[in-house]
């Protein structure tokens, strides 16, 4: 993962454990984005019910996979169980809309009545929603 593809208000996770003034963060932890250096990021993380920001490398993060039941979280609806093929689905957030592929777990961006980009990861969705529409996406963890 590079800094050039995050923008504050991201979520990432850790991917190995870090110890920040003596409490150790797990790999695996998801953390928000909210400063971006060149090399590392200063992140927000909330572990054993506190909420902890430190500074990690940027090699210490990874993209969060995007699933459907993420995006349900975000506050997409299946708008479409069986979209053009069995295996398709159409989630949508008003007139944003995303074509997910459950057989080879696709998930692409579609503008008029298209797939025009390909996204695998959360950052990636919350980047591009924000291009889009101007409002930032809404992330429930």
């Amino acid at each position: 993962m590079e800094a050039k593809e995050l923008r504050l208000g991201n979520y990432v996770k850790l991917s190995k454990d870090h110890q920040y003034v003596g409490i150790k963060i797990p790999a695996g932890t998801i953390c928000k984005v909210e400063t971006i250096e060149p090399s590392s990021l200063y992140l927000q993380c909330h572990v054993n019910g506190g909420t902890f920001y430190g500074e990690v490398p940027i090699s210490m993060v990874e993209p969060i996979s995007l699933t459907e039941g993420l995006l349900l979280k975000c506050g997409f609806n299946v708008e479409y169980y069986e979209f053009q093929i069995k295996e398709q689905r159409l989630l949508t957030i008003e007139d944003f809309w995303i074509l997910y592929n459950t057989r080879t777990n696709f998930y692409g961006v579609m503008r008029s009545n298209r797939v025009f980009k390909q996204i695998e990861y959360l950052n990636q969705l919350q980047n591009i929603y924000f291009n889009l529409t101007g409002i930032e996406l809404e992330v429930i963890l």
